[in-house]
Formats: C-alpha cells, structure tokens, sequence
C-alpha cells in the first residue's frame, strides 16, 4: 500500500510538472522556407524543457500575417485560438512589420519585445534591363514607372511602406500586387519595371529568376540615403547598406566585380508582452532562440 501512495504521489507531481509547462505558439511562414526552419531550430534547442515547449505555426502569410496573428486579429484569444493556429505569442519576421504596426496601431505595437535577431536579409530589386534603371532611387518621382510587390502585407509591400514614409517621392510609383515568377516574368518582359524580393541570399526565387529570365534582368542596388533615418521599435537604425557579394547569382544577373549595394536587415523574433507573461517560459524561450541563432545563420546568412 505505501508503494502505491508512493507511486500515485509520483505521478502526481510528473502530471503537475506536465501542467505547468507553457505551450508557445511561434508564428513562422510557408513550410519549408527560412522562417518556418528557423522556428524549427528554435523549438528543437527547447525540446526537454521543463518549462516551454514551442509549436511552430507556418503558412501565416509572413511577417503582417504574424502580427495579426499575434496582435492584432485576435486581441482576446481563446484557448480554441490558439489550438488552431489562429492566435501566436510570438512570431519571426522582418523588422519592417513592427515599424510600420507602431504607425498604424501603436499602443499594440507597445506589446511586442524583439527578444532576438536571426539571420541577414537582403533587399533584391530586379529590373528590365530596357527600363535602364540602375538603382531603386531612379525610381523616386517616376510616375510612368512600376514597381511589383506581391499583395499587401507581403514582405516587399511592408518594405515599401516604409520607403514612402522616409521619402514620399516613392508615393509616384505606381504599385502592382504581382509576386514571385509571375511577377518577374512580366518584368523581364518590361510590363512591369521592378520586382522587389527580399529575401537572404541565393534564395529560390531569385535563383529561378537568374536561370529562367536573367538575360532579361538587372540586379540593381537599393542605395537611397533617405533610408539611413528608418529606425525600428527600439529606435535603432532599422536598414544597413550592404552588398550582394559578386557571383551571388551567377549565370547571368552577376559577374566578377559586380557586388550591388542593397539595403539589408537582420530577422527577428518578437513577443506579445501580454501574452507570453510566464517569466520562466519567456526566459527559456530567450535562451531557446540565442542557442539556436547561431545555426540558423550559418544556414541562412549572417
């Protein structure tokens, strides 16, 4: 009989331990794509944990879909939301989105905390080479000009969002909410003028587009000085300028010696403060995210 007690009582305190284990929601993106290996990285360094377990959530629409999810969308979310997927605690996405979320929505943007950067993206501006541009800036004021950005909350679409807010002269290009090879297709074709990708380097859609259409296109730098003043929820420089080192894309869009300028940033992981307000569960997220960024870097870029 006291082994029993003994055993029930074990069990009892291991179903407690089970209990008090916080479940995160990490919103991500598509399948298979950076932000959804990064949150796999990040919750695999938390596997055993006693005190978080992360459930990656993908196919958000990216960066805005995140914040929606874990703002915004759902500003009371019930446990059924977070069940299936439709409410996060915490998402990865571009720096871009928060900016322009403490614009449109600030007292919710005052919930998020960034508690980690992640890998280096690049701002990619493919364009007609019979368009003759030689640098995102040439578009500025230009009202015969277009530009694709995918729908809206895309990650190009926030990106320019931004652009507009440090420099209204972008408010004259006119707009397409094509992505991905349609997009870039028509560009190489001169329907439209510019295809903004952003993405880390050698990314599947730029690659694609140096072997389908790169006779047609020019990867062309992101060097308006305007973009130095961007800065992010913490008041931090938002962009670096970068290049996309020579032979990044090679069988046609680049050569020796022919690295482009470009705007760059690191991703990030934030936190909904209200939330996530297990002080175990977030401290354990945290160093679940620094433990694993150094991998998701080297498979990503820094």
């Amino acid at each position: 009989m006291k082994k029993l007690l003994l055993a029930s009582a074990a069990l009892a305190v291991m179903a407690s331990a089970a209990q008090a284990k916080t479940t995160v929601n990490l919103c991500t993106g598509a399948s298979g794509q950076p932000y959804s290996v990064a949150g796999e990285m990040i919750a695999q360094q938390l596997q055993g944990s006693a005190d978080v377990e992360v459930r990656v959530i993908t196919e958000t629409g990216g960066t805005w879909g995140n914040i929606e999810r874990t703002v915004t969308a759902t500003p009371n979310p019930t446990q059924a939301d977070y069940d299936s997927g439709a409410a996060c605690h915490a998402f990865i996405g571009q720096p871009d989105g928060p900016v322009l979320l403490g614009r449109t929505k600030p007292a919710e943007a005052k919930r998020l905390r960034q508690i980690g950067k992640l890998h280096r993206e690049y701002l990619h501006v493919l364009c007609s080479l019979a368009s003759k541009i030689d640098d995102l800036s040439d578009l500025e004021g230009d009202k015969t000009k277009s530009v694709a950005l995918g729908s809206q909350g895309s990650g190009a679409w926030l990106i320019w969002q931004n652009f507009i807010f440090e420099d209204e002269g972008y408010k004259d290009v006119a707009t397409v909410p094509q992505g991905g090879i349609d997009a870039i297709s028509a560009t190489a074709n001169d329907e439209i003028a510019c295809t903004l990708v952003p993405a880390g380097l050698r990314n599947a859609v730029v690659m694609e587009a140096d072997e389908l259409f790169g006779e047609q296109l020019a990867l062309v730098g992101a060097e308006d000085k305007d973009f130095n003043d961007a800065v992010d929820i913490s008041g931090k420089p938002l962009y670096e300028f970068q290049k996309i080192p020579s032979r990044t894309y090679d069988r046609h869009l680049q050569g020796y010696f022919s690295g482009k300028k470009t705007v760059t940033w690191l991703a990030g992981v934030y936190v909904n403060t209200q939330r996530l307000t297990d002080t175990k569960a977030l401290t354990a997220l945290i160093k679940g995210v620094a433990r694993a960024r150094a991998g998701i870097q080297q498979q990503f870029g820094q």
